[in-house]
């Protein structure tokens, strides 16, 4: 039972994710959507697709979105998180920080930056990661 609470809070909550920053890159017009840079960032790793690179780049996405899912459980599992309002609020801003950080740290060693608003994205960013844990939450208290 617990495999199929992560592996549908990991695929709901990061489709939500995914529709937030697609959404948000139309509004603003600016290139938000996290599959789309992950796969000018695997550019950089001479695969030449760019059907592949999509590919690969959703795929990471959802992986990233499964260990996220993992982390909460691990967290629910020694009490350090609940499925609270407040619990899930600070587990969405930890890990919009931590994606903050990393695309920080990626977007650094990126010999070619998008051209795109970097604060707005990291605001954007933050805020999906919260959309995130609430959908997470909300498949634990359905399923």
């Amino acid at each position: 039972m617990i495999l199929l609470i992560l592996l549908t809070a990991a695929f709901a909550a990061t489709a939500l994710k995914t529709i937030f920053s697609y959404v948000t890159a139309q509004l603003f017009h600016q290139p938000y959507q996290e599959p789309y840079l992950l796969s000018a960032l695997v550019r950089h790793f001479n695969v030449s697709d760019t059907k592949t690179n999509r590919y690969i780049g959703v795929g990471i996405q959802y992986v990233l979105g499964l260990l996220c899912v993992i982390g909460f459980q691990a967290m629910l599992n020694t009490g350090l998180m609940t499925l609270s309002y407040d619990s899930i609020l600070i587990y969405g801003s930890l890990i919009g920080i931590l994606s903050m950080i990393g695309w920080l740290f990626i977007f650094m060693q990126a010999r070619s930056k998008p051209q795109m608003n970097v604060y707005g994205y990291y605001t954007q960013l933050f805020m999906a990661n919260i959309v995130f844990a609430f959908t997470m939450a909300g498949c634990y208290m359905i399923i």
